[in-house]
């Protein structure tokens, strides 16, 4: 029966219910999965610098390319909206 309950309220939570908070809410939520996400990837990616050098290389190789730039700019608003948002 907890799982029945637990599951509702999961969905319930999930579920837009129109007020004004709602949608700062989930921004919230996304940009800090998103950051830690690269925090993850950071860490692993320079890690690899230790135990496989020319593998770091091509990390740096890949990191120049239009897409990575354009995450890179996503990354910087993301940590942006989410400090402000988390100090209002």
């Amino acid at each position: 029966m907890a799982i029945v309950d637990r599951a509702k309220s999961v969905s319930a939570a999930l579920t837009y219910r129109g007020r004004e908070g709602m949608w700062t809410w989930i921004l919230h939520r996304a940009t800090g999965l998103g950051i830690l996400l690269f925090l993850i990837v950071h860490v692993v990616e320079t890690a690899t610098v230790i135990y496989w050098p020319q593998l770091y290389e091509n990390f740096l190789d890949t990191y120049k390319s239009v897409f990575f730039r354009f995450a890179e700019v996503l990354i910087f608003f993301s940590v942006v909206y989410h400090a402000l948002n988390g100090t209002r």
